[in-house]
């Protein structure tokens, strides 16, 4: 049993003994989340009834509790993490839920979608909610996105709520259609929590902005750096916005996905693609990096492209996925001069 579509999201248990994965396909004839075994790469559970591809997952840190996104109307669905029976569903307005994070005590989800929700009355751009999770409610909707809302993240503590937006919108005029530039593709809010939700506060950091597409978002371990993913891969400085570092991935400069290793001594940046549908695959990587210098340690090369990858809860191993259901384990150097690394279990791609 593997996926046979593009595996867009991966997430590992709070001991990173588990991770769950999601793909999609055109089809739509891949609709079940894994539950893998780490490092076998063997599957142990099936997350079963989402009625389009998954587009995004989350364990949450305390257990108990996988979430999963859903394209098209979708939704979010939340599965017990021991049985893998579903418990809950929250979010049925959703369109395409492309990001899913839980805070750091579990009773928070951030959602981050799309914004042209056909089963929404009015398209008022809410495409960043949060949600309490043990009441399946809606507490707060945290401003107003032209584009979507991509990836999503609390900082350690919980107090900050972090989204990135694609950036782009479709202006739609009454004889012709254009993409539209949005500024503002990082947003941050002040979390306080209430007894019955929050109190969220936007903290407008007008330098902190991609050009567009911030496909992966994630604080520092002590909450004072942000590392974004997308159209370049910066780390910023959380209080005054300001771009301490960057990390250059390439042919293109663009990173399907990104991620942060727990102790935050490492970035990871997964790439690569077609130029059209049927050409050969360029640029497929996986690529670890100095947190600090911003120097590449090693890079790891897919036969396809990388679309999501996540760090092990030590941070010893990353597993990393992407087109056509290939799935890797990738044990990290044992130093930064970088030593021998062996690759741990592979699930080849289907193709």
């Amino acid at each position: 049993m593997k996926h046979i579509g593009e595996i867009k999201t991966i997430s590992l248990s709070p001991d990173g003994s588990l991770c769950v994965t999601g793909a999609m396909n055109y089809q739509s004839t891949d609709r079940s989340a894994l539950v893998w075994n780490v490092p076998s790469l063997s599957v142990v559970g099936e997350l079963k009834g989402h009625t389009d591809g998954i587009y995004s997952s989350a364990w949450s840190p305390i257990g108990g509790i996988i979430a999963t996104g859903g394209g098209g109307t979708d939704h979010v669905r939340l599965w017990d993490d021991t049985s893998y029976r579903q418990i809950g569903e929250i979010g049925r307005d959703l369109f395409i839920v492309d990001a899913l994070a839980f805070s750091p005590d579990g009773r928070f989800l951030l959602t981050g979608s799309a914004n042209n929700a056909p089963a929404a009355s009015v398209h008022d751009g809410s495409c960043f909610r949060v949600w309490d999770v043990r009441r399946r409610k809606e507490v707060a909707r945290l401003g107003v996105h032209l584009s979507s809302v991509r990836s999503v993240a609390f900082s350690r503590g919980g107090r900050i709520a972090a989204c990135g937006s694609s950036g782009q919108f479709m202006s739609r005029g009454k004889t012709e259609s254009e993409d539209v530039f949005c500024p503002q593709t990082i947003r941050l809010w002040d979390i306080t929590p209430r007894f019955w939700g929050i109190r969220a506060t936007e903290k407008f950091v007008e330098a902190m902005e991609h050009t567009s597409w911030v496909n992966s978002i994630r604080f520092s371990p002590n909450g004072e750096y942000l590392f974004t993913a997308g159209r370049g891969c910066f780390l910023w400085e959380v209080t005054s916005g300001r771009m301490v570092r960057q990390f250059h991935t390439g042919e293109s400069n663009y990173a399907n996905c990104g991620d942060l290793s727990p102790d935050g001594r490492y970035v990871a940046t997964g790439s690569g693609g077609q130029d059209e549908p049927g050409a050969p695959y360029r640029n497929c990587f996986v690529r670890l990096w100095d947190a600090s210098t911003g120097r590449e340690i090693v890079r790891w090369k897919h036969e396809y492209a990388v679309t999501a990858l996540a760090f092990s809860a030590g941070g010893a191993v990353i597993v990393a996925g992407g087109h056509h259901g290939e799935l890797r384990i990738w044990k990290l150097p044992d130093s930064a001069s970088g030593s021998p690394v062996q690759v741990v279990g592979t699930v080849p791609g289907s193709f």
